[in-house]
Protein backbone atom coordinates (compact mmCIF):
# COMPACT_ATOMS: atom_id res chain seq x y z
CA UNK A 1 0.00 0.00 0.00
CA UNK A 2 1.34 3.43 -0.92
CA UNK A 3 1.52 6.06 1.79
CA UNK A 4 0.96 9.79 1.47
CA UNK A 5 3.64 11.74 3.32
CA UNK A 6 3.05 15.18 1.81
CA UNK A 7 0.12 16.85 0.08
CA UNK A 8 0.45 20.22 -1.56
CA UNK A 9 -2.13 22.10 -3.56
CA UNK A 10 -0.54 25.52 -3.40
CA UNK A 11 -2.56 28.01 -5.40
CA UNK A 12 -4.51 25.16 -6.96
CA UNK A 13 -6.97 26.76 -9.34
CA UNK A 14 -10.03 25.50 -11.14
CA UNK A 15 -11.25 27.83 -13.87
CA UNK A 16 -8.81 30.45 -12.50
CA UNK A 17 -10.62 30.52 -9.13
CA UNK A 18 -8.96 29.21 -5.97
CA UNK A 19 -10.12 25.80 -4.79
CA UNK A 20 -12.59 25.70 -1.87
CA UNK A 21 -10.82 23.90 0.96
CA UNK A 22 -13.77 22.24 2.69
CA UNK A 23 -14.00 19.35 0.17
CA UNK A 24 -10.21 18.97 0.19
CA UNK A 25 -10.17 18.54 3.99
CA UNK A 26 -13.12 16.13 3.89
CA UNK A 27 -11.47 13.97 1.22
CA UNK A 28 -8.13 13.97 3.05
CA UNK A 29 -9.85 13.02 6.30
CA UNK A 30 -11.58 10.09 4.59
CA UNK A 31 -8.37 9.05 2.87
CA UNK A 32 -6.38 9.16 6.08
CA UNK A 33 -8.98 7.53 8.33
CA UNK A 34 -10.48 4.87 6.13
CA UNK A 35 -7.59 3.66 3.99
CA UNK A 36 -5.14 3.17 6.83
CA UNK A 37 -2.84 5.84 5.38
CA UNK A 38 -1.76 7.72 8.48
CA UNK A 39 1.56 9.08 7.26
CA UNK A 40 0.63 12.56 6.07
CA UNK A 41 3.15 14.91 7.69
CA UNK A 42 3.03 18.09 5.58
CA UNK A 43 -0.15 19.71 4.29
CA UNK A 44 0.19 22.84 2.18
CA UNK A 45 -2.95 24.48 0.84
CA UNK A 46 -1.65 28.05 0.68
CA UNK A 47 -3.29 30.43 -1.75
CA UNK A 48 -6.60 28.59 -1.80
CA UNK A 49 -9.99 29.78 -0.58
CA UNK A 50 -10.74 29.16 3.10
CA UNK A 51 -14.36 29.77 4.04
CA UNK A 52 -16.44 29.13 7.16
CA UNK A 53 -17.23 25.58 5.99
CA UNK A 54 -13.52 24.83 6.00
CA UNK A 55 -13.35 25.36 9.79
CA UNK A 56 -15.21 22.21 10.79
CA UNK A 57 -13.85 19.97 8.03
CA UNK A 58 -10.28 20.97 8.94
CA UNK A 59 -11.10 20.50 12.63
CA UNK A 60 -12.34 16.97 11.98
CA UNK A 61 -9.19 16.12 10.06
CA UNK A 62 -6.88 17.62 12.73
CA UNK A 63 -8.69 15.88 15.57
CA UNK A 64 -8.32 12.44 13.99
CA UNK A 65 -4.87 12.79 12.38
CA UNK A 66 -1.90 11.78 14.50
CA UNK A 67 0.92 12.32 12.00
CA UNK A 68 0.55 15.85 10.58
CA UNK A 69 3.45 18.05 11.71
CA UNK A 70 3.24 21.01 9.30
CA UNK A 71 0.08 22.84 8.19
CA UNK A 72 0.41 25.75 5.77
CA UNK A 73 -2.74 27.88 5.38
CA UNK A 74 -0.86 30.99 4.21
CA UNK A 75 -2.64 33.40 1.85
CA UNK A 76 -6.00 31.64 2.12
CA UNK A 77 -7.89 34.90 2.80
CA UNK A 78 -8.82 33.57 6.22
CA UNK A 79 -9.35 37.03 7.71
CA UNK A 80 -11.51 38.12 4.79
CA UNK A 81 -13.88 35.14 4.64
CA UNK A 82 -14.08 33.92 8.22
CA UNK A 83 -15.01 36.37 10.96
CA UNK A 84 -14.01 33.96 13.69
CA UNK A 85 -12.31 30.61 13.98
CA UNK A 86 -14.71 27.89 15.09
CA UNK A 87 -14.41 26.37 18.52
CA UNK A 88 -14.12 22.96 16.82
CA UNK A 89 -11.02 24.18 14.97
CA UNK A 90 -9.48 25.66 18.14
CA UNK A 91 -10.28 22.50 20.11
CA UNK A 92 -8.74 20.34 17.37
CA UNK A 93 -5.54 22.42 17.56
CA UNK A 94 -5.55 21.96 21.36
CA UNK A 95 -5.86 18.17 21.22
CA UNK A 96 -3.64 17.54 18.20
CA UNK A 97 -0.33 16.40 19.68
CA UNK A 98 1.69 16.12 16.46
CA UNK A 99 1.34 19.51 14.74
CA UNK A 100 4.52 21.53 15.33
CA UNK A 101 4.28 24.20 12.62
CA UNK A 102 1.25 26.31 11.73
CA UNK A 103 1.64 28.89 8.96
CA UNK A 104 -1.09 31.50 8.72
CA UNK A 105 0.80 34.42 7.16
CA UNK A 106 -0.84 36.83 4.70
CA UNK A 107 -4.35 36.12 5.97
CA UNK A 108 -5.26 39.55 7.40
CA UNK A 109 -6.15 38.04 10.76
CA UNK A 110 -8.02 40.33 13.14
CA UNK A 111 -8.18 40.54 16.91
CA UNK A 112 -10.88 37.84 17.14
CA UNK A 113 -8.71 35.39 15.17
CA UNK A 114 -5.64 36.05 17.33
CA UNK A 115 -7.66 35.81 20.55
CA UNK A 116 -9.07 32.46 19.42
CA UNK A 117 -5.60 31.17 18.52
CA UNK A 118 -4.25 32.21 21.93
CA UNK A 119 -6.61 29.67 23.49
CA UNK A 120 -4.55 26.91 21.89
CA UNK A 121 -1.61 27.84 24.07
CA UNK A 122 -3.52 28.57 27.27
CA UNK A 123 -6.00 25.69 27.31
CA UNK A 124 -5.66 23.70 30.57
CA UNK A 125 -5.56 20.31 28.81
CA UNK A 126 -3.54 21.64 25.90
CA UNK A 127 -1.64 18.87 24.14
CA UNK A 128 -0.52 21.09 21.29
CA UNK A 129 3.16 20.98 20.39
CA UNK A 130 3.05 23.93 18.03
CA UNK A 131 6.46 25.56 18.33
CA UNK A 132 6.38 27.54 15.08
CA UNK A 133 3.45 29.88 14.48
CA UNK A 134 3.79 32.19 11.48
CA UNK A 135 1.29 35.07 11.54
CA UNK A 136 3.17 37.61 9.41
Amino acid sequence: MATMVEYSSSCCCVNTLPVQLQPVFLILNDLLCYTGNRFLKHLCVKGNSYDSGSNDSLAEMLASNRTLTDLNLSSCKLGEHVTELSMNFIHALCINSTLTSLKLKNNRLGDAHITALSQVFSHPTQLSRISKLDLR
